[in-house]
């Protein structure tokens, strides 16, 4: 697979194209958000360090219609971009990102959505003292304070990050150790997803059956009329024909030149072994 960005006076696209024989899915790009971009509408953003980046990420498609042809042969490319996860050996440190792709339904204006987020875990049921006291090497002031557990009780409840606000569904039991602290294995934690980017609107326009070239299969602005469809239809079985006509043809040529090689490696033989008679008749004779 590879990408190609191109752009217009009209628009933007994104061509993804499987090599070397396509197709190739055109969509145009509606809208985009730099990392950087939602970074400086967030008070407390999240910087994502080369970890992250590093592992493969967890790839999350929805509502893609698997019975539009062009809705899952785009939901098949966009699959194959990342690599495969193989469940029996996964370390659930290394999950630490999600990739997901949207398919708008077509009263929402149709197209797809392209998010990305990073995965945080938190120890649940933990208040903010005890929070601040493990996390960083500073120790908190404690002079208006009689004893540990005032200074605890005055900074009761739970922060965001701890889970203490997460729905029970969003806590989980950890089967192993997870990046963060205080997320080890049998702990009940709260996950969260931090969005880092980037964002990416994009508009299915146009899927081709080769690489940038051959028949269109599937035009958003374009609709085919029965005859022009059977046309297609026609063109592309010609070039299948044609395509198993020179296979077959390649398939005889290489038959005729082995028979050719193995003949005269026969005659050859012949020779050798006439040589041989001849000089062993030869010698009796003297």
């Amino acid at each position: 697979f590879f990408l190609i960005v191109s752009s217009t006076e009209q628009s933007s696209y994104l061509r993804l194209v499987r090599s070397p024989r396509g197709p190739t899915l055109t969509f145009r790009i509606r809208s985009y958000a730099l990392a950087a971009d939602l970074a400086a509408t967030l008070r407390r953003p999240y910087s994502a360090g080369n970890a992250v980046w590093q592992s493969n990420p967890l790839l999350v498609l929805s509502d893609f219609d698997q019975s539009q042809q062009e809705q899952s042969l785009a939901a098949t490319m966009l699959r194959n971009l990342f690599p495969p996860i193989n469940v029996q050996t996964l370390q659930i440190s290394a999950c630490r990102r999600i990739v997901m792709l949207h398919q708008r339904p077509a009263e929402e204006g149709g197209g797809v959505e392209l998010r990305q987020y990073v995965i945080k875990a938190a120890p649940t049921n933990v208040s903010r003292g005890i929070k601040k006291l493990t996390r960083g090497n500073r120790v908190p002031s404690l002079g208006r304070y009689g004893s540990m557990a005032d200074y605890l009780a005055g900074r009761g409840g739970y922060s965001s990050e701890s889970g203490g606000e997460t729905d029970d569904d969003e806590k989980v039991d950890l089967p192993q150790d997870y990046v963060g602290r205080g997320a080890v294995r049998d702990q009940r934690v709260g996950v969260r997803l931090h969005e880092i980017g980037p964002r990416l609107s994009l508009e299915l326009v146009k899927v081709q059956e080769g690489v940038c070239d051959g028949a269109v299969l599937f035009h958003a602005e374009r609709t085919k009329t029965e005859e022009e469809a059977a046309e297609d239809a026609a063109r592309r079985q010609a070039r299948i024909d044609a395509k198993d006509a020179r296979r077959k043809a390649q398939e005889q040529n290489v038959a005729r030149k082995r028979a050719a090689k193995d003949e005269k490696a026969a005659r050859r033989k012949r020779r050798r072994a006439g040589a041989g008679e001849g000089d062993g008749d030869g010698d009796g004779d003297g």
